[in-house]
């Protein structure tokens, strides 16, 4: 101990230069004879500080996983995004090109519409049939271009669903052509099945019941399945809607509704695409876009904080992807 201290003195009273050349020495004995570790092997507690000093020997073997496979594992993180899920796939090979938490299942808000649109296609329901708005269809949903008693073609309640997300619009139309609430519930839930969406379930047509889950990898399958309707195609593109009304004054009206996908603002073309939000789900997008390539990805971004952030993540994915099908190109040229 006696021979530490005055080696400590020693070393303290040389000049800076001369006492670099003679820790040198010693601080290469200390890395050989002692095993070190990095901070990023050991076990990362937010919001907590731990002190290197007190932390157990980390093995070196590697852990068991107990994570099942998933259809698309997460993807090497290359870009961070401000989404609680996300993935990117490229619609001519079918492959992942990022996947972020795409199993993980999670309410998905008016992403539910698209289900209830292609479970009325499905059932052949009259376009030209004159549906009413009842007190039940407004219930908590104040931000409507509807209002009770207004009587509405079907077709036109369709379009006003898709591209305003009007939740009065596709309560009407499920429990019209349902039955009921919960009868279309059942529809709907046999189309995704149909589809093959295992993960997916819903309890009524809007999406503003926090029970209508899904998960990235259903809603990339559910939007890809939404490109055989030529309805839903159309209404994906349309940046407004006009309609006409028949209030329960029995006065005609002509009513507009704005989309609610900002990405139809963009460099790529829409050819499928719905918004969602509720608090349990935050802001939500699935869509399918296209570069004047004529290149397609698929876009499924989940749980954004902001409705901006939504469309900023999902813009950002997609030039993300197209940078990338762009890169493998390349390569693919040059080694031929």
């Amino acid at each position: 101990m006696k021979l530490l201290q005055h080696l400590y003195t020693l070393l303290l009273s040389l000049s800076p230069r001369l006492f670099v050349v003679a820790i040198a020495p010693l601080a290469l004995l200390l890395l050989v004879g002692i095993r070190t570790f990095e901070v990023e092997d050991l076990p990362s507690i937010e919001g907590q500080s731990v002190q290197a000093a007190t932390l157990p020997e980390v093995s070196t073997a590697k852990p068991r996983s107990s994570v099942k496979s998933v259809s698309f594992p997460d993807k090497r993180r290359e870009i961070y995004v401000n989404l609680k899920a996300a993935l990117v796939i490229d619609n001519n090979s079918g492959s992942s090109l990022y996947a972020f938490s795409a199993d993980s299942v999670r309410p998905v808000a008016s992403i539910s519409k698209l289900i209830s649109a292609i479970t009325l296609l499905d059932m052949g329901f009259k376009r030209d049939s004159i549906v009413t708005i009842t007190r039940a269809d407004a219930r908590r949903s104040s931000k409507s271009k509807l209002r009770r008693g207004d009587r509405i073609e079907a077709g036109d309640l369709l379009y006003v669903a898709l591209i305003g997300s009007d939740n009065r619009a596709i309560r009407a139309l499920g429990r019209t052509f349902g039955g009921s609430i919960e009868g279309f519930a059942k529809k709907m839930n046999a189309t995704c099945q149909r589809i093959g969406m295992r993960h997916t379930k819903m309890l009524e047509p809007s999406g503003l019941n926090k029970g209508n889950v899904s998960n990235a990898t259903d809603c990339a399958l559910l939007v890809n399945y939404a490109l055989k309707y030529k309805e839903i195609v159309r209404a994906s593109s349309k940046k407004s809607y006009k309609f006409a009304v028949t209030n329960k004054r029995g006065k005609g009206l002509y009513r507009r509704v704005i989309t609610t996908n900002r990405l139809v603002h963009s460099r790529y073309k829409t050819l499928v695409g719905k918004t969602g939000f509720i608090l349990a789900s935050d802001y939500c997008l699935a869509t399918i876009l296209e570069n004047k390539k004529g290149e397609r990805l698929t876009v499924v971004a989940l749980g954004a904080p902001r409705s901006s952030i939504r469309f900023k993540e999902a813009r950002r994915l997609a030039d993300y992807g197209f940078r990338k099908l762009r890169k493998s190109r390349k390569l693919s040229s040059s080694s031929l």
